[in-house]
Parts: structure tokens; C-alpha cells; sequence
């Protein structure tokens, strides 16, 4: 089966450094064997409050293609409608993957709540593993659970579609630090919706596994200094 990394590298507040610690993900998910490195959602701008500085295809664009050169979204919030357009369909597409290829997509972040609507999207689509980068976290109003409800949606959508669900979960938060205690935790599901591992809370590093196996290996890493506090670094 194929051998797929997990990146929970640790967010950033600027551009660049976000990249940087991507690259080095890339690389160490490449030199564990990994054929696919997947990466929180907005893993090159951050999920903050600063990335209408970062937003613009001047930046962005040169950002994209180094990460190339190393290596839509349903019911957007009222925050998010600001800077992001809703996305149309969901393609499915084929990526190479040692020793064959896979057909994948993508849900983001909350969209895994939208059950229905993305599993009349995938039906008929032969998809045969789903990406899920986001921020996630318990919802503090709620009792708590184990598994957190976000991951049992997961684990629906496992099902209803046959496909792995492959989680990349933000591991800190910098709008809001102190919600950080339940950040990363990244999920990998099987198809039969079973969860076969979670990777550390709160960690920074990469998760490198073969699919249908219940283990991984974790590699710890120090991806340069992150900022904790509530405010922007200068």
C-alpha cells in the first residue's frame, strides 16, 4: 500500500515561514518513503486573522511554486465570504502514488459536516482517498466525547463513500492560543469507517504510514520558532 505523510507543522503569522516549514515537512516525508505529504488547510498563509495580508495572488503565487519546485469550499462562513469565493464541484482526480495510483479529493475543514451534500457530489466517482485539512477542534459547549464528533463525521463519510479519509489538523492556533489543547490530533480512517490512529495532540512533526496499517511512524521536528502569544509578531 502506499506510504502517506501527515504534516502538523506548527503555524506561522508570516508568508515565508509557513513555506519554509512545508519544504521541510516535504523533505522529511520523502526521505521516510512517502509518495504524498498532506498539509492543513491554508498551510501557506496560515488559518488567521492576517491573512488578508497574505492573500493576494502577487504572494501567493510565488508561494505556490516553490512548494511545487520542492516537491472549493461549501458553506463558507460570513469571515470567510470577505476573502474566499465558494467553490464549484468536487473533482476527483488520479495521483501517482508507489506501487499504483489513487483516485482523491478533498473536503475542508467543516465541510465534513455536510454529509449529504458531499456524498451526492463523490457518488459514482470511484474516490479512493479523501484529504481533510483543517483546523478542527471539540466544540467546547458540547459534553466531550471520544472520538469528537468531527472525527464520528469523518468516520460516516468513510463510510458512505468506500475511501480513506486522511485528516491534516492544524496543531496550534494563533488568533486564539488557548485553544490550542485540542489542536492536531490528525486522523486516518479507513474505509470501513473504523479509526485506525490518531497522531499526537499538539505535535509538531510528521506522520508517515502505509495505508490499511494501524501504526505510524512520528518524526518530531522543530520547525523554527512559533509565536504563542494573541498578537501578531512584529
Amino acid at each position: 500500500m502506499p506510504r502517506i505523510a501527515i504534516a502538523q507543522i506548527p503555524m506561522h503569522w508570516e508568508l515565508a515561514t509557513n513555506v519554509q516549514a512545508m519544504k521541510q515537512a516535504m523533505q522529511l516525508a520523502r526521505a521516510q518513503g512517502a509518495g504524498l505529504c498532506a498539509f492543513a488547510e491554508l498551510a501557506l498563509t496560515g488559518f488567521h486573522r492576517r491573512i488578508v495580508e497574505w492573500a493576494k495572488p502577487e504572494l501567493v503565487g510565488p508561494a505556490v511554486a516553490e512548494v511545487q519546485a520542492a516537491a472549493a469550499s461549501l458553506g463558507l462562513t460570513a469571515p470567510e465570504a470577505t476573502f474566499f469565493e465558494p467553490g464549484v464541484g468536487r473533482p476527483v482526480l488520479r495521483v501517482s502514488l508507489s506501487p499504483g495510483a489513487l483516485a482523491c479529493t478533498a473536503v475542508i475543514c467543516r465541510e465534513v459536516e455536510d454529509h449529504d451534500a458531499v456524498v451526492a457530489q463523490l457518488a459514482s466517482s470511484g474516490v479512493e482517498l479523501i484529504l481533510w485539512p483543517g483546523q478542527m477542534r471539540p466544540d467546547p459547549a458540547k459534553p466531550a466525547q471520544d472520538p469528537p464528533a468531527h472525527v464520528v463525521q469523518a468516520q460516516a463519510l468513510a463510510r458512505a463513500t468506500g475511501a480513506w479519509v486522511v485528516q491534516t489538523n492544524w496543531p496550534n492556533a494563533l488568533n486564539r492560543p488557548e485553544e490550542s489543547e485540542h489542536s492536531g490530533h490528525s486522523a486516518c480512517i479507513a474505509p470501513s469507517g473504523e479509526l485506525l490512529f490518531r497522531l499526537p495532540r499538539q505535535g509538531f512533526g510528521v506522520g508517515v504510514f502505509s495505508l490499511a496499517e494501524r501504526s505510524f511512524d512520528w518524526c518530531p521536528v522543530s520547525f523554527g520558532s512559533t509565536a504563542t502569544a494573541g498578537s501578531p509578531s512584529p
